[in-house]
């Protein structure tokens, strides 16, 4: 799917995208960041590595036309 329909595709328990490009190992890894869309204006984006480590995240062309995009878990789960 692409970012929009990633992003309409959220749900509560599952509010985080993720392109499957970023996935590592056969079976995908949870390493792989996380983004979390808000509407707060100096944190629109968030990429999580961990549960504690983020950072803003300014996406690529490549981010923006890539059709890879799912959405993903809370990374506590």
């Amino acid at each position: 799917m692409n970012i929009i329909e990633a992003l309409k595709a959220r749900e509560i328990d599952r509010p985080y995208i993720v392109r499957k490009a970023w996935l590592l190992g056969d079976a995908g890894s949870w390493r792989a960041p996380r983004v979390l869309v808000t509407d707060a204006p100096d944190r629109s984006m968030l990429a999580y590595r961990r549960s504690t480590d983020y950072q803003p995240w300014v996406p690529s062309e490549s981010d923006l036309l890539a059709d890879d995009w799912g959405i993903v878990p809370s990374p506590s789960r």
